[in-house]
């Protein structure tokens, strides 16, 4: 809502030590005010946070990607996404590398490189979690103001053909969709680490505000969850 509801993990998986991509299906309906978190690896002990995709606020709302050592470092697409419309958003890292990429497909890439300072050089699972629906560090910040579905993490650098393949797959097919099965040019089904449906009536428990992570051992608890802010798949 935007307001005080997020999802957390305690932990995140101990194959997550390089190049990490995130991905997600969301909704919002209206320019956000300020940065909204979609979903990210953050610290829970500082207010540091790894890395993370978000949508930024303001007149833009486009899909940016941030990740931070001692210095943030930040890439962001250009196509406003708050338009009541779901979008497939995506955002791929090379740690200690100048490159940090930002993908959004509605049946194209919106893709931008940044060649800048490299933000960490190196993930720690040390106080380490991940968070979906707001900025999960120590101080919790950025709610995202929408709907959020298909969460997913990979503990490599996906290409754009991969990443185009796994858009056009799930939009085709929509909630149905398996992201463990390999599709034209995804192939990296095995770096999978986490995956949560949300919205399936399987692997989501709403009653105890409770997310099951289908491929990995991360489930997320909610805070802030009711019912009138859950909703069915994309």
């Amino acid at each position: 809502n935007g307001t005080n509801e997020y999802f957390l993990s305690t932990s995140i998986p101990a194959s997550i030590t390089g190049n990490l991509t995130v991905a997600a299906w969301i909704k919002c309906s209206s320019t956000l005010a300020a940065n909204a978190a979609v979903a990210g690896i953050f610290r829970s002990s500082t207010a540091t946070t790894l890395y993370y995709l978000l949508v930024a606020g303001g007149a833009t709302d486009v899909p940016r990607a941030v990740a931070q050592n001692t210095t943030a470092r930040s890439a962001s697409g250009t196509t406003t996404v708050c338009d009541d419309t779901w979008h497939f958003v995506a955002s791929v890292y090379v740690p200690g590398s100048t490159t940090r990429t930002v993908y959004w497909s509605n049946g194209t890439a919106d893709l931008q490189t940044v060649s800048s300072a490299a933000g960490a050089a190196s993930w720690s699972a040390t106080s380490a979690r991940f968070a979906v629906g707001a900025q999960g560090d120590s101080t919790i910040a950025e709610y995202f103001n929408g709907k959020i579905d298909e969460v997913a993490v990979w503990n490599t650098n996906l290409s754009t053909a991969s990443l185009e393949a796994v858009f056009d797959a799930a939009d085709a097919a929509g909630a149905t969709w398996n992201y463990s099965a390999t599709t034209g040019s995804y192939l990296e089904t095995a770096n999978l680490t986490n995956w949560w449906r949300f919205g399936d009536g399987t692997s989501d428990d709403y009653s105890t505000a409770s997310i099951a992570d289908v491929v990995g051992s991360n489930a997320l608890t909610g805070t802030g969850i009711d019912a009138t802010n859950r909703s069915t798949d994309f």
